[in-house]
């Protein structure tokens, strides 16, 4: 397998391990998902609040893009079943998913490390997952299965900035700009490379 490939499925931090390494750090990813799942969600009228999103692109940057989806997906679908809400609605998994995928695949495969292009990076991750995850995923998916008498650009007006899910989704991505150059000087995580 290639070198681009392999860097798209583990971070470097997770490739040079041995497989039961690089299954360990996918089973505590999972774990991790599932506890935010369970205790970092919450539901006030029809929004869901929770670091769900900060989690995932999170994990995706520590896991890589491949591992990370698989992560986020398993540990939403595990992390419903334990603490449900309605119906399983597997498209959420999808976009947690592809949120680690996207933040996996920005921070590894460009690889330019200075702090001004990690920021950079966040704000693609923001912008690319905000978009593609919770506008055009979660927020279209919701809107077909339970709001669809009502037009789609009005739910999205009620739900990003009536209900507040536009600051929900700020308190992630401000945790990432937090939490990323963190990581980044904590000597474990060296071998991430970002």
């Amino acid at each position: 397998m290639s070198e681009k490939w392999l860097r798209l499925l583990f971070s470097p931090f997770v490739l040079k391990e041995k497989r039961s390494r690089k299954i360990a750090y996918v089973a505590i990813m999972v774990a991790l998902s599932i506890v935010c799942n369970i205790f970092f969600e919450f539901k006030l009228g029809t929004v869901q609040y929770s670091l769900t999103t900060a989690i995932s692109c999170l994990i995706g940057v520590l896991l890589g893009a491949g591992a990370g989806f698989v992560a986020c997906f398993i540990g939403d679908a595990v992390g419903f079943f334990v603490n449900p809400f309605g119906a399983y609605t597997p498209w959420i998994g999808l976009a947690t998913g592809l949120m680690a995928f996207i933040s996996g695949s920005i921070f590894h495969l460009l690889s330019n490390k200075s702090l001004l292009t990690v920021y950079l990076k966040i704000t693609v991750i923001a912008l690319s997952t905000f978009v593609i995850c919770s506008l055009c995923i979660n927020s279209t998916f919701l809107w077909a299965t339970y709001y669809s008498k009502t037009t789609f650009w009005k739910f999205l007006i009620t739900r990003y900035f009536v209900q507040g899910q536009v600051f929900v989704s700020i308190l992630n991505y401000a945790l990432l700009f937090i939490l990323i150059p963190v990581i980044r000087r904590v000597p474990f995580f060296k071998s991430l490379e970002l």
